[in-house]
């Protein structure tokens, strides 16, 4: 089995991953649209990475022969079931993506993640990357297929607060499913094509309360870098924010409406 968290990729959470769009390329009165933005897409990435490294050490036997860093500890046998895994970065080692990774991702585990019921919980302790701290978890629920035939898995994000370098923090939860179109259960993850839905709600890091919903399936080829098509929106109060992300082309281009109806074309990041 593939690392199944670095097919999920985004959940809602790498759809704004735009964050190379600049603040001050929006209206004044966007500000708190665009830092809920950029606070989303770091965050999102951060999760997303300690994700992959727990799929990556778990399904795939990842960690460095050469660094013996991140060191991985199964409570019970490996491949039996329920176990534990313990994946201890310890006060920090260069790794994957040239990302410096501390602390440890306790990984809880009620059977093969294949398996129709089976739960993954993933829970951060002191864990930081490059030195951003980031807290929480991740459940994953293997929900078996749907009407089409399609393995579907849920997704819930539960209590992720992440602490940025300059001291301010987010935070946000959400509730995601994510639907294998191909590749699920599969070794590699280059053949794996999601379909995202779901929504969730947080705080960025001036205070100030958000919610968001994916509008239209975000889809991913796994063999592209970014969300090829689908909408997601992002409201702090009366104001909201889509994202489109077009219409099947795999490029960076997506297109970005604002709150009082201006469009402009964004990049998402390299």
């Amino acid at each position: 089995m593939k690392n199944v968290n670095a097919l999920l990729t985004m959940g809602l959470f790498i759809l704004l991953s735009f964050a190379s769009c600049k603040k001050d390329n929006l209206l004044l009165d966007e500000t708190d649209l665009a830092i809920t933005a950029e606070d989303q897409a770091v965050s999102s990435d951060l999760t997303q990475d300690a994700e992959d490294q727990s799929f990556t050490e778990i399904e795939e036997r990842g960690g460095s022969p050469t660094t013996g860093c991140p060191t991985v500890t199964y409570a019970n046998p490996q491949g039996t079931f329920p176990n534990t895994v313990t994946i201890d970065f310890g006060t920090g080692c260069l790794g994957k993506g040239g990302r410096t990774r501390a602390g440890q991702i306790i990984v809880t585990l009620t059977d093969a993640i294949t398996n129709l019921g089976a739960v993954r919980t993933a829970t951060l302790q002191n864990y930081s990357v490059d030195g951003v701290k980031i807290e929480g978890k991740k459940i994953l629920t293997n929900l078996g297929a749907n009407a089409a035939g399609n393995i579907t898995l849920s997704r819930k994000v539960e209590g992720v607060v992440v602490t940025f370098l300059d001291g301010s923090i987010a935070s946000w939860d959400a509730q995601q499913t994510i639907t294998f179109i191909a590749g699920f259960g599969t070794k590699q993850i280059s053949d794996d094509i999601i379909d995202v839905t779901g929504s969730g709600s947080g705080i960025n890091k001036k205070g100030k309360s958000f919610s968001y919903n994916i509008l239209e399936a975000l889809h991913k080829d796994k063999s592209c870098k970014w969300i090829e098509q689908g909408k997601a929106e992002i409201k702090i109060n009366d104001k909201t924010m889509t994202i489109d992300f077009g219409n099947g082309d795999c490029d960076r281009n997506a297109q970005l409406t604002l709150a009082n109806g201006t469009v402009k074309n964004i990049l998402l990041r390299p």
